[in-house]
């Protein structure tokens, strides 16, 4: 229970019990002069229902404020509670937002890196698709030069066979 509560609580019942003024059963001359006068009894019995009346609905008042307080205690306590509960539940939402945005940057690199990685793959498998044709280019190129080259060697052997047959004819 909250001590300024308490503190409060008891302060009202101390001053509620000092307002309660015990009724006397004689009449007390407000004058030294002046005789007592007895009340009669009827007025007595009157007085006294209607004191018993007051400290019943006293007692009924103070219960209810005490069950009053005891309640506000009580919900005062749960939200605290509760307040302590989104309190948590802040701060757990805030890690949870801040870890959501480090996985998407993570996966943003990683989508970064992977895309970079396919644009060097597709340009080596080009440049390779690009070094192998070149390479059956320069096979066809040399394939041609072997074959001109036979045919040029065997034209040269052919025109000197012919030329050493002129010479041996003359």
């Amino acid at each position: 229970a909250n001590p300024e509560l308490h503190e409060k609580l008891q302060r009202r019942r101390s001053l509620q019990n000092e307002d309660v003024i015990p009724v006397s059963s004689s009449y007390q001359p407000s004058s030294p002069t002046e005789a007592p006068s007895p009340l009669s009894s009827s007025w007595l019995d009157t007085i006294s229902v209607l004191n018993l009346e007051r400290d019943k609905a006293m007692a009924d008042k103070r219960k209810i404020e005490d069950e009053g307080y005891h309640h506000t205690i009580a919900l005062t306590s749960e939200v605290t509670k509760l307040r302590l509960d989104v309190e948590v539940m802040r701060r757990d939402l805030e890690l949870a937002r801040k870890e959501v945005y480090e996985l998407r940057m993570r996966e943003q690199r990683e989508n970064t890196r992977n895309q970079r990685d396919l644009e060097r793959s597709v340009h080596q498998d080009l440049e390779l698709a690009v070094a192998e044709a070149r390479v059956q280019l320069l096979s066809s190129d040399v394939a041609w030069s072997v074959a001109e080259r036979k045919h040029m060697q065997t034209e040269v052997e052919r025109l000197e066979e012919e030329g050493a047959s002129h010479v041996v004819g003359r």
